[in-house]
């Protein structure tokens, strides 16, 4: 299963836009639009959700002052074959 980071999560209490920005850079990812800011976390997208095809779960960091990834999964398929027959 392979993941991709779908959104950073920068605690407020630690990050200012600039050294978020500026640490996005050094991960080597860019943002697909401004800041979203709320109550505890500036949040930048890097990738547009798809709920239809994927999952999405936050992976924390054990250190409060980090930051914090939402990944994507892919869903998984059904296993097997459905053939459905309309023409009995």
């Amino acid at each position: 299963m392979v993941s991709k980071i779908q959104a950073v999560l920068f605690p407020i209490k630690y990050w200012d836009t600039t050294r978020a920005r500026n640490k996005l850079r050094s991960m080597g990812l860019k943002a697909i639009k401004k800041v979203d800011k709320t109550e505890n976390y500036l949040r930048y997208r890097i990738l547009e959700p798809n709920y239809d095809i994927y999952n999405y779960r936050i992976k924390k960091s054990k250190d409060p002052n980090k930051l914090d990834l939402i990944m994507q999964y892919p869903k998984k398929k059904p296993k097997g074959k459905y053939k459905i027959n309309f023409n009995k």
